[in-house]
């Protein structure tokens, strides 16, 4: 009965080494791809002078759960010429950046959407909780098949 443990031990070790840095790879550029879609979308969309209004802070529920890249405030801008104002979904602990305080003047970028689309500097400014996950799956795939060969002596 041990050897059937061992077996299958030595099976999920080798198909966790074979597609861990896959993983990794998913976590990092899932991460990555995000902001930098937005900071190309703002240095060559046209500028429009805004004015910050609030953030909100979704409520959360009861569990400890959230998803990778999960967003938990909205920004909303007063942009002229529009009727309501549009929001900008993103993280509320930024990495980078400070966040806009009520009021401030900030430079936007406005795509014609339904809802539309609004670019500012916080939607290319990583949070924290996207910034930690970026670099686990940064380590997740660099480091993943160094450690196989050093430690782990399961041929791949």
């Amino acid at each position: 009965m041990p050897m059937a443990n061992a077996d299958y031990d030595a099976k999920f070790m080798r198909w966790l080494y074979k597609y861990l840095p896959y993983i990794g790879a998913f976590m990092f550029f899932g991460q990555v791809l995000g902001p930098v879609v937005n900071l190309v979308r703002y240095s060559t969309g046209e500028k429009i002078q805004a004015q910050f209004v609030s953030k909100v802070r979704f409520a959360t529920s009861n569990t400890s759960s959230r998803g990778i890249g999960q967003s938990d405030c909205a920004y909303n801008y007063r942009v002229p010429g529009f009727s309501q104002d549009p929001y900008l979904i993103s993280g509320c602990f930024l990495a980078f950046a400070r966040n806009p305080l009520p009021g401030d003047a900030v430079t936007v970028v406005v795509y014609q959407q339904d809802p539309s689309l609004i670019v500012s500097s916080v939607s290319f400014t990583p949070d924290y909780l996207r910034l930690i996950t970026a670099v686990v799956g940064l380590l997740m795939l660099l480091l993943a098949r160094t450690l196989v060969r050093r430690f782990g002596k399961v041929e791949l």
